[in-house]
C-alpha cells in the first residue's frame, strides 16, 4: 500500500574497523580526485559517517549502506 508507515527496525549495532593504507584503500586517491577533497578530508567525511546497512547485495558481505556524507557520495 503506498504511504504505508514502515515500521522501524532496530538491529544488532557492529564496529567495523577501516584501514586507509595505500595498499588496503586503492579507491581512496579516485574518490578524493572524484570530490575535490584531499584524501584527509575524504577519510574525516567517511569516519564522520553515521552509516545504516540499507540491503544487501548479491555478492558474500556486500551491503548498500545509508549514511554516507553527502561530500564523498559519488
Amino acid at each position: 500500500r503506498l504511504g504505508a508507515a514502515v515500521p522501524a527496525t532496530i538491529g544488532a549495532m557492529r564496529e567495523v574497523e577501516v584501514c586507509y593504507d595505500p595498499d588496503l584503500a586503492p579507491d581512496l586517491a579516485a574518490v578524493a580526485e572524484a570530490s575535490g577533497l584531499s584524501p584527509e578530508d575524504v577519510i574525516s567525511a567517511h569516519l564522520s559517517g553515521d552509516y545504516s546497512v540499507f540491503l544487501y547485495g548479491f555478492a558474500p558481505g556486500y551491503a548498500y549502506l545509508a549514511g554516507v556524507p553527502e561530500a564523498i557520495q559519488q
